[in-house]
């Protein structure tokens, strides 16, 4: 290493022999020579380690390098990894791998490789970040601890002045993403559905497809929800989505890809779907489902009002069910899927289950007039439809024009 060119005429002279002896091993690259520090998104609470790249460009051509590692508190140093590219394999590291610059080198002064022009990643800085550590970034940058003979070549024309070093870090971020897209297999010529589940306010929601066999994403620009369905067409079979969820500071979160399959439609046929049933309070409501095929079976799900899964209803695995009076349920939706003895299943399109605001009563027949002879009991009765009625009969003497209450006659008949 030089950490100052006032050296001794005999060390210098012998210094300049054995660093002359090679020419440099590449031509030199054109540009100003960059060393860069990568910035690498993570997500908060994480407690991997976290690797950060350094890469040069534009290497002049280098037989020593020194550089000092410096990093943002909340950032603990854990490793230093040599891609043994740079500079052959002379690479050294002095001190507490926890201080705080810390002290990095490559130095082949002796000529054993000639000039380096790697261009290139020729360094990762593991980190671990701390427990606290606040949102946003946390720098890590390089500095030449020995300004004037941090870098130079064989020939001493280059220094470490000539070189622009560029910061990096760690950037914590809040993910979003709390549930991801799931792989979808639907029969031939049926709708697919994915979505995925976020947490926070002002985000946005950009679906984007690949088809089967290509490397390139595409932005599906009339797909912006978290829910999407994808109509059928066969070259959609193989394809892959994901969704881009950006966030209220402009931060884009990409979810996991999943895979649309089809698959030949099983031997079932669902001849009679659900209906939306609306019922009184305190009302059973019935569903039913019609299917042909060999061995059904049944298990119906539901949905409660305002949610997006479905739950099994592992007591109703019939064709026709009823369901029982909840107020929490006005707003349900129930649907059933139905599996063949083969293990195929197809899923039925869902019904809503509506309460109605009040018990609805219907008079299905009046009470008659009634002629009889004196000192003989006359009959009345009336026939009504609804829920939990109750009956008062009320009497008007001729002649009369208000309505009385009979308070003993509370029967329909």
């Amino acid at each position: 290493m030089r950490k100052s060119r006032l050296i001794p005429l005999v060390l210098a002279i012998a210094m300049i022999i054995t660093c002359t002896i090679m020419p440099a091993n590449t031509a030199k690259a054109a540009g100003t020579p960059t060393i860069t520090v990568e910035t690498v998104d993570v997500e908060t609470g994480s407690s991997d380690t976290v690797d950060v790249n350094v890469s040069i460009a534009n290497n002049p051509g280098i037989c020593t390098l020194w550089l000092a590692i410096n990093y943002d508190s909340a950032l603990e140093l854990v490793d230093v990894v040599d891609k043994g590219s740079l500079i052959g394999s002379d690479f050294e590291t002095g001190g507490d791998i926890k201080a705080n610059p810390f002290i990095v080198s490559w130095d082949d002064s002796a000529n054993k490789n000639g000039d380096s022009s790697f261009n290139g990643t020729f360094m990762t800085l593991k980190f671990k970040v701390k427990s606290g550590a606040s949102l946003g970034k946390h720098k890590v940058w390089l500095t030449f601890p020995y300004p004037g003979n941090s870098a130079y070549n064989t020939e001493d024309t280059v220094s470490d002045s000539s070189f622009s070093l560029k910061e990096g870090g760690i950037d914590l971020y809040v993910p979003v993403i709390t549930g991801q897209p799931q792989n979808t297999t639907v029969n031939t010529g049926e709708i697919a559905s994915f979505s995925v589940k976020t947490s926070g306010s002002g985000l946005t929601y950009m679906w984007q497809y690949k088809e089967k066999g290509k490397d390139t994403w595409v932005d599906w620009t009339n797909k912006k929800t978290a829910d999407i369905t994808v109509a059928y067409a066969d070259y959609r079979n193989g394809m892959s989505f994901r969704c881009v969820v950006t966030d209220s500071t402009g931060r884009k979160h990409i979810s996991d890809a999943a895979v649309l399959t089809y698959t030949s439609a099983p031997s079932i046929k669902i001849t009679q779907q659900p209906q939306d049933a609306t019922v009184a309070p305190d009302t059973l409501a019935s569903f039913s489902v019609n299917a042909t095929g060999s061995g059904l079976t049944y298990l119906w799900q539901y949905k409660n009002k305002g949610e997006s899964t479905w739950t099994d209803w592992t007591s109703k695995k019939t064709a026709d069910i009823t369901v029982a009076y909840s107020a929490s349920r006005n707003g349900m939706s129930l649907r059933c899927k139905i599996t063949d003895k083969s293990g195929n299943t197809v899923t039925s399109s869902a019904a809503v289950l509506t309460y109605s605001s009040a018990s609805s009563i219907t008079i299905t027949a009046q009470p008659q007039n009634a002629t009889v002879a004196p000192n003989t009991l006359a009959s009345f009765s009336v026939k009504a439809t609804g829920s939990g009625l109750t009956y008062l009969w009320q009497y008007k003497n001729k002649g009369e024009s208000s309505w009385t209450d009979w308070t003993s006659k509370k029967t329909a008949d």
